[in-house]
């Protein structure tokens, strides 16, 4: 964050290159601050859902999270300044590790009783999954099935999902269809398509992770091409734009993540 000119200032103080000289004794009615993004904004996401979860072993350098701000033109009559409004996301941190070497091993486990995959955190209302903004804990149930718990416990969503696979040790992947359409029991939702493609560690292995999709729906129009993306790998965090892809696909006709 830096200090700059207030609003009882000169416009040129309100840039980010300019410094004014100010006295050690020096007063003002205004002070006015520049608020910068870092360069690690997923990584923040799941830091702050793993400190809200003390009870879950969390891994919040493997965050995948996409987000955006909000912003509009300011007073001022300055080049591309702006103000911002809001700050949108979608997130997800895993666990630190998975107790199950196989998918095999991993259904195994959840007929016995579900199984913890990480925390999903999202500002944003979903068609599908039907849930409202807020925090959820993602566990697995055999079989193929994901559980969205609240904080407080109770279950807000259930949905299928593809088999779990076992794929090689890569960064979780993001990926962005607009116009896609799914089928739930009552009716064709329409939406736009988020898959989160996650690469989970298992017990023992550093080679191969448990793949699993966590496929959202959001409302039409939601996504735009000013949201990023953030990539949390086991040694570099990066941020880049979301890609997209404009073929409308139904969500039972995605092909699975290939192992």
């Amino acid at each position: 964050m830096g200090v700059g000119g207030g609003f009882n200032g000169p416009p040129i103080t309100t840039r980010l290159t300019t410094r004014r000289r100010t006295d050690e004794g020096q007063a003002t009615s205004g002070l006015g601050f520049r608020c910068s993004a870092g360069a690690s904004t997923g990584r923040r996401l799941g830091e702050q859902l793993a400190t809200e979860a003390p009870h879950s072993s969390l891994d919040p350098s493997r965050t995948t999270a996409l987000f955006r701000w909000h912003s509009e033109r300011g007073s001022a009559a300055l080049d591309s300044y702006r103000v911002i409004q809001g700050f949108e996301f979608v997130a997800f941190v895993p666990v630190a590790s998975l107790a199950a070497e196989s998918p095999a091993e991993l259904e195994a486990q959840a007929e016995a009783s579900p199984i913890e995959l990480g925390r999903f955190s999202t500002s944003l209302m979903l068609v599908s999954p039907k849930l409202d903004p807020g925090t959820y804990t993602v566990t697995f149930r055999a079989p193929a099935q994901l559980d969205f718990r609240t904080e407080a416990g109770p279950l807000a969503a259930r949905i299928s999902c593809d088999p779990v696979t076992l794929v090689p040790w890569s960064d979780s992947t993001t990926t962005w269809t607009t116009s896609t359409t799914a089928t739930d029991s009552d009716a064709a939702l329409v939406g736009e398509r988020l898959d989160l493609q996650l690469c989970l560690r298992r017990t023992g292995w550093s080679e191969s992770g448990i793949g699993l999709r966590l496929a959202l729906l959001a409302a039409s129009g939601t996504i735009t091409n000013d949201w990023r993306q953030q990539l949390a790998s086991r040694t570099t965090s990066r941020a880049s734009t979301l890609s997209r892809s404009d073929t409308p696909r139904t969500l039972s006709a995605l092909s699975p993540w290939p192992a």
